[in-house]
C-alpha cells in the first residue's frame, strides 16, 4: 500500500470530531483553553439561569400534546416567576387533562421548565415544559446566558487553536498533493463552504420564525380596561350574575350570585365555576357536570365581562343589556335542555321501577314511594327556607366603621343589598405611605371576591389589614338582618300585620286627602362635625320632590354619605330614618336640617282641618302666622253692621 496523503480539510475534521467525541466523554485540554463536558456545561446553564433577569410581564405560548395542543400562561416579575396557569382541557381526561394544577406547582418550585412531568401523562407533561420554556424565553429577551455564551467562546478558541496547530503538520506534507487532490479538497471546500451558507440561511429563517412568533404571542396579550363589571344570564330557575375585577392584562377577582338556582345543584357551583374562570383566564371552561344550564349561563355572563372590559361592549353602567330576542332565545335553550333532563331522569327512575318492581312487594314499593315523597317534600322546604334566609341576609343600605391601623385610624364604607356585599371603599390615607397607605384597592377587591370579612389580608402591612378586616366585619355585623333586629320587637302575627297593613293604608288615604305642606323650597342649617351644613328642600302639596345637601366643609371620608341620607330621607318621605353608622355626626346634622326644612313647609293641623291658614315664604326660614276665620269673618259682618248704621244716620 502506498503512502496515504491527507488533505487539511481531512485533517481539520478528523480533529474537530476528536474534539467533540472528547468533549462529550469529559474534560479536553489544549493548549490553555478546558472545554467541559456536557454534563458541566449543563450545570452552567443552569447556574446561569439562576441569576436570569426578566421583563416583567405574562407570556403565553403552546406546544402539541398527545391530542390536543396545551397552553402555559406565565407571569414574570423582573427576577422570577410569579404565577403560571395552564390550559391542558383538550387532552385525555382522567390522565392529560388532570395534569395541570400538579405541573404549576412543579413549575413554580422549580422556577424552571426542568421538571420531572407526571408518571402515566408523559406527552401532555412535555409539551406544558416546551411551552413553558418558551414563556421563559420570551420573558428573558429570547437570549443565552453569560455563562454559557463563555462557554461557547472558550470551545471556538480551543477548536481554532487545534486547527492552527493541525495546519502546521499539514503544511510539511502539502508539496505531495497530486493536481488531482488539490482539484478534489477544492471541490471539498466548495461544497463545505455551500453546506456553510445553507445552515447559516436556515438559522436566519429559524431566528426570524421565532422573532415573528414571539412577536404574535405578544401582540395577542389581551388588553383591558381596568375596573369591576357585572352581567346577568338566564339560568335554569332564574338568572345568574357576574361580578367580575380586571387589571389592565387580565382578570383579577370574582363574585357569582347562583342564590336563585336549584338547591345542591346550580346553587352550589358558585365557588368551582370561579376557580375554573380565574386558572383558565377565560369563560371558556368546562363547567360542572349536572348542573350544566347554571354553567352555561355563569359562562356566558362572564364572557359579557370580558366583553365589556376588552371594550367590545356598550353597557350602561357596567351591566350588559340582554335584547329580548336574546333572553327568548336563552329561556328556549334552558326549557329544552330541561325537558332533555327529565325525560332522561323519567326514563331512568322508570327502569329503576321495574327493576325493583321484580325483587319488592307490591307493599314495600308504595312505602318507599311515600317515603321518597316525604323526602324530597322536607328537601324543597328547606332549600326554599334556606333560598328565603339567604335573600334576607342583610338590611339594604350603607354602613361605616373604623378600627386603629398602625398610625391612624383606617375606615370601610360598606354597600348592601338583601342578599350580598354590593360595594366596598376604604380610607387608608393616615397609614404608612408605601405599605398600609398602599393597600385599600386590594383589600377592597378581598372582601367583595369573599363576600365576607375573613380574607388573607396583604403581607408585609398586617396590622393595617387587619384593621380594615374588623371594621369591614363590623359593617357586616351591622347590615345582618334578624328577626329582632328593629329595637328587639318581636314578630307579629299575620293577623295583626294584616290590621296594621290596613291601618297604614287608611293613614295614608287620609294624608293623601288633604295638603300636608306649603308647596316650595326651604332650606335650613345645621352643625356638622368640621363645618357648617346646609340643606335644602322643594316640596309639593303632598310629598317631598327633592333634597340637597352642601357637606362640602365635612372630613373627605364622611362626606361620602350625603347622598345616602338624602335617599333614606327621599325613600321615607321623612327626616325620621336609621341615617348612616359610623358618621354620626355628620348624618345627625343632615337630619336635623331635613327636620327644620320638613317643619317650615307643614301645614298646622288646624289649617289642614279648614279652620285656620298659613302665610309664608319659601326662599327663608318661613315665620307662621295662624288666622282664626271665624273671628276674622265676625270681624267683617260687624264692620259691615256699623257701615250700614252710619249710612243710615247720614240720610236722617
Amino acid at each position: 500500500m502506498g503512502k496515504e496523503i491527507v488533505s487539511r480539510t481531512t485533517f481539520v475534521k478528523g480533529v474537530t470530531a476528536c474534539v467533540v467525541v472528547a468533549a462529550s466523554l469529559g474534560v479536553i485540554t489544549i493548549g490553555d483553553y478546558s472545554v467541559n463536558s456536557s454534563e458541566e456545561a449543563a450545570t452552567a446553564t443552569t447556574a446561569s439561569s439562576g441569576t436570569m433577569s426578566y421583563t416583567a410581564g405574562t407570556y403565553t405560548a403552546s406546544s402539541a400534546g398527545i391530542s390536543s395542543d396545551v397552553t402555559v400562561t406565565a407571569t414574570f416579575d423582573e427576577s422570577s416567576l410569579t404565577d403560571v396557569s395552564v390550559d391542558v382541557s383538550g387532552e385525555t381526561a382522567g390522565i392529560g387533562a388532570d395534569i395541570g394544577d400538579e405541573m404549576v406547582e412543579k413549575f413554580l418550585a422549580a422556577q424552571s421548565a426542568d421538571v420531572d412531568g407526571v408518571s402515566s401523562a408523559t406527552v401532555t407533561s412535555d409539551a406544558l415544559k416546551a411551552a413553558m420554556q418558551d414563556c421563559i424565553t420570551q420573558a428573558a429577551g429570547g437570549g443565552a446566558s453569560d455563562d454559557a455564551k463563555d462557554l461557547e467562546n472558550e470551545t471556538e478558541s480551543a477548536a481554532a487553536e487545534v486547527e492552527t496547530e493541525a495546519s502546521v503538520t499539514e503544511a510539511e506534507t502539502e508539496a505531495a498533493k497530486d493536481e488531482t487532490e488539490n482539484e478534489t479538497d477544492a471541490e471539498a471546500a466548495e461544497a463545505e463552504s455551500e453546506a456553510e451558507t445553507a445552515a447559516e440561511a436556515e438559522a436566519d429563517a429559524a431566528e426570524a420564525e421565532t422573532k415573528a412568533e414571539t412577536a404574535d404571542t405578544s401582540s395577542g396579550t389581551a388588553s383591558y380596561t381596568a375596573g369591576t363589571y357585572t352581567a346577568t344570564s338566564a339560568g335554569i330557575d332564574s338568572d345568574v350574575t357576574v361580578y367580575a375585577t380586571f387589571s389592565e392584562s387580565g382578570l383579577t377577582a370574582l363574585s357569582v350570585d347562583v342564590s336563585g338556582e336549584t338547591a345542591g345543584l346550580g346553587a352550589d357551583i358558585g365557588d368551582e365555576m370561579i376557580e375554573q374562570f380565574l386558572n383558565a383566564q377565560s369563560a371558556d371552561v368546562d363547567g360542572v357536570s349536572g348542573a350544566t344550564v347554571t354553567s352555561d349561563a355563569l359562562k356566558a355572563a362572564l364572557q359579557d365581562c370580558f366583553d365589556q372590559a376588552a371594550g367590545n361592549g356598550t353597557p350602561e353602567d357596567g351591566v350588559s343589556a340582554v335584547s329580548e330576542e336574546d333572553t327568548a332565545d336563552e329561556a328556549e335553550a334552558a326549557e329544552t335542555e330541561t325537558e332533555t333532563e327529565a325525560e332522561t331522569a323519567a326514563e331512568e327512575e322508570t327502569e329503576t321501577e321495574i327493576a325493583n318492581a321484580e325483587t319488592e312487594t307490591e307493599t314495600e314499593a308504595v312505602a318507599a314511594e311515600t317515603e321518597a315523597e316525604t323526602d324530597a317534600a322536607e328537601m324543597e322546604a328547606e332549600s326554599e327556607a334556606a333560598a328565603d334566609a339567604k335573600a334576607a341576609a342583610y338590611k339594604a343600605g350603607t354602613y361605616a366603621a373604623s378600627a386603629a391601623g398602625i398610625d391612624s385610624d383606617v375606615t370601610v364604607i360598606a354597600t348592601f343589598s338583601e342578599s350580598r356585599l354590593t360595594a366596598v371603599s376604604v380610607d387608608v390615607s393616615g397609614e404608612t405611605a408605601g405599605i398600609g397607605a398602599d393597600i385599600g384597592d386590594e383589600m377592597a377587591v378581598q372582601f367583595l371576591t369573599a363576600q365576607s370579612a375573613e380574607v388573607d389580608g396583604v403581607s408585609g402591612a398586617t396590622v393595617t389589614s387587619d384593621a380594615l378586616k374588623t371594621a369591614m366585619q363590623d359593617c357586616i355585623a351591622q347590615a345582618a338582618a334578624t328577626e329582632s333586629s328593629d329595637e328587639g320587637t318581636s314578630p307579629v302575627s299575620e293577623n295583626e300585620a294584616e290590621t296594621e297593613a290596613e291601618t297604614e293604608a287608611a293613614d295614608a288615604d287620609t294624608a293623601a286627602s288633604s295638603p300636608l305642606y306649603t308647596a316650595g323650597t326651604y332650606t335650613a342649617n345645621a352643625t356638622g362635625y368640621s363645618a357648617e351644613i346646609t340643606v335644602t328642600m322643594e316640596f309639593d302639596e303632598y310629598s317631598i320632590l327633592a333634597m340637597d345637601a352642601d357637606v362640602a366643609g365635612e372630613t373627605s371620608t364622611y362626606a361620602l354619605i350625603d347622598s345616602d341620607v338624602i335617599g333614606q330621607v327621599l325613600d321615607a318621605q321623612s327626616a325620621e330614618v336609621d341615617g348612616i353608622s359610623g358618621a354620626t355626626v355628620t348624618a345627625d346634622a343632615i337630619l336635623e336640617a331635613a327636620e327644620d326644612c320638613i317643619a317650615q313647609a307643614l301645614i298646622a293641623e288646624e289649617d289642614a282641618e279648614g279652620s285656620s291658614a298659613i302665610i309664608g315664604g319659601a326662599d327663608t326660614p318661613t315665620e307662621i302666622y295662624i288666622t282664626d276665620n271665624e273671628s276674622d269673618e265676625k270681624d267683617t259682618e260687624d264692620a259691615a253692621e256699623e257701615e250700614a248704621d252710619a249710612d243710615e244716620s247720614e240720610i236722617d
